[in-house]
């Protein structure tokens, strides 16, 4: 899944989903790296696929769990 990055990311960061405006980030739902003094909240179940080197497109992967 494609997403928009507020700030680079690392394949081995966390990803966490906007949640509430602050500062310059106004946009809902843009991805970073942090929690930006609790802002954005982890997303449990997608890392980064793709590492991005600033703000922009970055490619998530979505882990869904199998049981039977």
């Amino acid at each position: 899944v494609w997403a928009f990055a507020e700030e680079a990311m690392a394949i081995t960061d966390g990803v966490y989903v906007r949640i509430t405006a602050s500062g310059g980030n106004t946009v809902l739902g843009k991805v970073r790296n942090d929690a930006d003094t609790a802002t954005a909240t982890l997303a449990t179940g997608i890392r980064v696929a793709k590492a991005c080197t600033a703000a922009g497109p970055v490619l998530l992967e979505v882990v869904v769990p199998f049981t039977s």
